[in-house]
């Protein structure tokens, strides 16, 4: 084929990804796990290359200047590529969108080589084409924001590419095979690792499929087989200098931050299969600041390599479709949760944590099988059409996964904003869990966050001396010390195998300090100390290792010549100039039709009244501050089935800018507000995580999802989902929404506790949520039985045998319960006000006897029932108490605190818990101030007040620092804790009981 064919081919290529590319156009990042992090860890790679560092492994500049080893474990090839650019002129950011952009070209232009030469042109153009645009290329671009791993991905044809024709003959192809197995190596090993048995079996097959009947014996296949295995054998040394201390120097590290931390552990990973074959959201709301993630198959290229092994089913070349068929649907069992044995017991497999990774791999499979459609087809019309309609498929089912929100980002980034970007004591280093601190790290340096500002770094501390400092370099540095009496040194780095330092001249073992610092317990008089980070004896043999590998490599590329032949199969050309139109159409839809919302693939859901398409639209203010725009839950019916999580999407925006945190809680609750909700509460496998609501956008909504499973044995009934938010610096609540109903109508067979936790006989579970208790209190019994409960009393036995409850039973429940279920039920008692101290004994009486199922520790308050001479004598009658007297300052100045004392009479019980409140209004009536709570700071409940007796409280509040001076009125209440409703009586009809005026002066 012509060349000036060949290169417009990869023109072509290029201009059918500019619409999955053009998110890259935005001023910012899309907003993705881990783009920040990559692009942060490339200024520090400048920086150091800049220094002249220009194999790094110490990052003196990250984890708040103390350093890190991410250079150590982390491959850092895509960081180089950025770099690079960087060097080259390119603003930095720019440099990281190139490069972005370059790994997802790099793909489509490796997968058409690759798909070229086993099935001519055509088939190489879909190969490419499908390959670049498949899911989960476009989910490391936009989503994981994984630049690394897209290029390693991006590698991946060109050796299986390099590593065919070296099975073929071509001799020089074994030194390429070998870099660019190496250069994946070094580019992302997880990915690599996850799929090098696929890589291995690829080269055995192309070995044996390059064979004849001629030459298939043994001499011949030995030769062959050296061939085939000397790319990895090269590839290893090539990649050792950075492998083999990143697999022996782990040790080291806090690894298991990583590879055991609950959140990452591979066994939360595993997809099925409706997941891997599903689609992102629809429509697509940039809205949204947190859509669901999707990891999905390629769907359209399954559809055409579906097509592709029905076409030739019978075709003398369908081995190599079987073997791609294999290995897709191997790697596609190895992500299922069936799989989950295999990667128990390979330890290479755990350690790369992410199971869906391997859809990388198999999309790359699927696409060749999709190019092979397309192989030895006539040029005609049809077909023409054909190519261009699989061409069009490709890039509109891969514009949803190409539509990112997105971030704000550093257009040229200083180490300032690289140390801005830690947030101790996890996101350090550029990583999210600090799983590369060293070991010696026990807690983190006491002023680590003041040391994100780069100008309150210093290198060292040492008390009472006086100290020189001189830079040696970028990883070492001498200081020269004058102390008039011992002191201790500290260096302000952290303690890493590498670090060597010497005293006056002569080799020093420093001591490592809990923090990880390293200290120098120096005598009085004048010293040279130094410290300088080097290789290790296993750093030193890898590099050894790697510059042999090096020179094998490169004397074969340039000695050894490989015998002339040409193995790229021949078809019909392209139809290019089809090609030109269609892509050019395609790269102008993109941001005037597609991202301009004409299509039902994308629609923004933001309106003036609310959240478009919600299932259940809401618009439930929370004191201005956030708004529930809707809900809606998985599956949509309003019944939930026992025994089985179900799904509960709730829709939150900021009404203004909120600068604090904010949190969320989520229960499923009876008409009585008893819980029925397991505890663990996690997110849907495929949730994307949100920032904290400091970090909130106001032109954009976030969803918060929830699994929510009802208790084992919850009756069949009503429910409701009650939501509360609350501010997380002091944990008030700002505002309670129930949501529902949601009926439950079968009951529970699921087991409500473990043999060994059982009463017996009687209950499955009996369980109180208080041992220690006052009067008054309430305390929830659980009991749960098998079958139907029976009616029997629950009696609270003092010391004396004598019950202190009145009658109340079990069995309540009007449902009936199948043999093979089990009943749960939740029995909220109030314990009686006149409780007297000591130990209690909770049991059920039955028809055999007292079953004991529990103690109880009760501590009564002091009480008194002698009026207290305080203040104004008020005697305002709210009911079931009077508040007695009051006493408060006339005169205040703004910013006071206000002291208010309060006497109250309990002349009833009460049965409900009751909250006081204190208000500050101004002339004008409005709030100024406030105190509202339990009485006595919470430590008196009313439920726990006895007729005739006297509660003394003082409540302080607050006076704004600039409340004008004037008078105000201040007024006293109760109102019910659970509804806010206030006590009302025929005298105070709006339940508020005026004091002295308050002057501010």
């Amino acid at each position: 084929m012509p060349r000036w064919r060949s290169w417009l081919t990869y023109f072509l290529l290029s201009l059918f990804l500019v619409p999955a590319l053009w998110p890259l156009t935005h001023a910012g990042l899309p907003r993705a796990n881990d783009h920040l992090p990559h692009y942060f860890r490339a200024v520090e790679l400048g920086a150091l290359v800049r220094a002249g560092d220009f194999l790094p492994r110490w990052a003196p500049d990250l984890a708040f200047g103390y350093g890190y080893p991410v250079f150590n474990f982390f491959p850092y090839l895509a960081h180089y590529v950025v770099v690079a650019l960087n060097l080259l002129g390119f603003e930095f950011l720019l440099a990281y969108k190139l490069a972005c952009a370059l790994a997802l070209l790099l793909s489509g232009w490796a997968a058409y080589a690759f798909g070229r030469e086993l099935w001519g042109e055509r088939a190489g153009f879909i190969t490419g084409l499908a390959y670049a645009l498949s899911p989960y290329l476009l989910y490391d671009l936009h989503t994981r924001g994984s630049l690394p791993e897209n290029l390693a991905l991006a590698l991946m044809p060109l050796a299986l590419l390099n590593l065919r024709r070296a099975a073929h003959g071509q001799r020089q192809a074994v030194g390429w095979a070998a870099l660019s197995l190496g250069a994946c190596l070094l580019a992302h090993n997880g990915i690599t690792l996850q799929a090098m048995p696929f890589i291995l079996a690829y080269a055995g097959f192309e070995t044996i499929n390059a064979s004849s009947p001629v030459t298939r014996h043994l001499p011949f296949l030995i030769r062959q087989l050296f061939f085939t295995v000397l790319p990895f054998i090269l590839a290893a040394l090539l990649a050792a200098f950075f492998a083999l201390p990143a697999l022996l120097e782990s040790a080291f590290v806090q690894i298991e931050r990583g590879t055991n931390n609950g959140g990452m552990l591979y066994t939360n990973f595993f997809l099925s299969l409706s997941a891997m074959l599903s689609w992102p959201r629809l429509p697509v709301d940039p809205d949204l600041l947190n859509p669901p993630l999707a990891w999905s198959l390629p769907q359209v290229a399954l559809v055409l390599a579906a097509g592709a092994l029905l076409r030739f089913a019978r075709h003398t070349s369908r081995s190599t479709l079987i073997f791609f068929a294999v290995a897709a649907a191997l790697g596609a069992f190895l992500i299922t949760p069936a799989a989950r044995w295999v990667w128990d017991n390979v330890y290479l497999l755990r350690i790369t944590l992410f199971p869906f990774r391997l859809l990388g791999p198999i999309s790359l499979f699927i696409a060749a099988l999709a190019g092979a459609l397309f192989a030895q087809l006539p040029a005609s019309r049809l077909n023409n059409l054909g190519l261009l309609a699989s061409a069009v498929a490709l890039v509109i089912n891969a514009l949803p996964y190409a539509s990112p929100v997105f971030e704000p980002a550093v257009a040229q980034p200083t180490l300032q904003d690289v140390a801005d970007f830690e947030l101790p004591p996890d996101f350090i280093g550029t990583t999210t869990v600090g799983e590369y601190l060293p070991r010696t790290v026990q807690t983190l340096p006491a002023d680590a966050n003041e040391r994100r500002d780069l100008a309150a770094r210093t290198k060292f501390v040492a008390e009472g001396a006086q100290v020189t400092h001189t830079p040696l370099g970028f990883n070492a540095d001498s200081f020269q010390i004058t102390s008039p009496q011992p002191t201790t040194f500290i260096y302000q780095h952290f303690f890493f195998p590498g670090w060597q330092a010497k005293l006056n001249g002569q080799n020093l073992t420093p001591r490592v300090l809990e923090d990880g610092r390293m200290a120098v317990d120096l005598p009085t008089g004048a010293h040279t100390l130094t410290f300088e980070f080097g290789d290790t004896p296993i750093r030193t043999f890898s590099n050894l290792l790697s510059l042999f590998g090096l020179a094998v490599t490169g004397y074969w590329l340039v000695k050894v010549r490989s015998v002339a032949s040409d193995l790229t199969a021949q078809t019909e050309f392209l139809p290019n100039h089809y090609l030109l139109i269609t892509a050019l159409v395609l790269s102008a839809a993109r941001p005037l039709i597609y991202d301009a919302g004409y299509t039902p693939l994308l629609q923004r859901g933001l309106t003036p009244e609310g959240l478009q398409g919600v299932a259940h639209p809401i618009n439930h203010n929370f004191t201005d501050e956030i708004i529930l725009l809707g809900w809606e839950s998985a599956p949509q019916a309003a019944e939930i089935q026992n025994d089985a999580a179900f799904t509960l999407n709730l829709y939150f925006k900021a009404n203004r800018p909120l600068g604090v945190p904010y949190g969320f809680d989520v229960k499923l609750v009876d008409a009585n507000g008893l819980v029925w909700n397991e505890p663990e509460m996690p997110r849907p496998q495929n949730w994307r995580f949100t920032p904290g609501t400091d970090f909130w956008p106001t032109d954009q909504y976030v969803v918060l999802s929830h699994l929510i499973t009802p208790l084992a044995g919850a009756p069949p009934g009503q429910y409701f989902v009650r939501v509360s938010v609350f501010a997380f610096y002091n944990l008030q609540s700002i505002g309670t929404v129930d949501l529902g109903p949601f009926t439950l109508n079968t009951p529970s067979r699921r087991a409500c506790a473990a043999p060994s936790q059982r009463p017996a006989p009687g209950p499955q579970l009996a369980q109180f949520n208080l041992t220690q208790a006052s009067p008054g209190d309430s305390v929830t019994l659980t009991l749960c039985w098998p079958g139907q409960p029976p009616r029997w009393p629950i009696l609270l036995q003092d010391a004396a045998g004598r019950n202190r409850l009145p009658d109340v039973f079990t069995g309540a429940s009007p449902s009936a319960w199948p043999p093979d279920t089990f009943a749960r039920e939740q029995i909220r008692l109030r314990l009686p006000a006149d409780l007297e101290t000591g130990a209690y004994s909770w049991a059920l009486e039955t028809e055999s006897g007292l079953l004991s199922i529990g103690t109880l520790s009760v501590t009564a308050p002091a009480r008194t029932f002698t009026p207290p001479e305080l203040g104004q004598r008020l005697e305002a009658d709210l009911g079931p108490a009077t508040l007695f007297a009051a006493e408060a300052p006339a005169t205040l100045k703004p910013g006071d605190v206000l002291p208010v004392k309060l006497v109250w009479r309990a002349d009833e019980l009460f049965e409900d818990t009751y909250s006081v409140f204190v208000h500050v209004i101004n002339s004008e009536g409005a709030l100024v101030a406030q105190n509202d709570g339990g009485p006595a700071n919470w430590m008196r409940p009313t439920t726990g007040w006895l007729p005739g007796e006297f509660i003394t409280e003082e409540r302080l509040i607050q006076l704004p620092a600039d409340l004008p001076a004037g008078d105000y009125t201040l007024y006293v209440g109760l109102y019910r804790q659970s509804t806010g409703v206030r006590i009302i009586t025929d005298e105070f009809k709006d339940g508020r009981v005026i004091l002295p005026l308050l002057v501010i002066e």
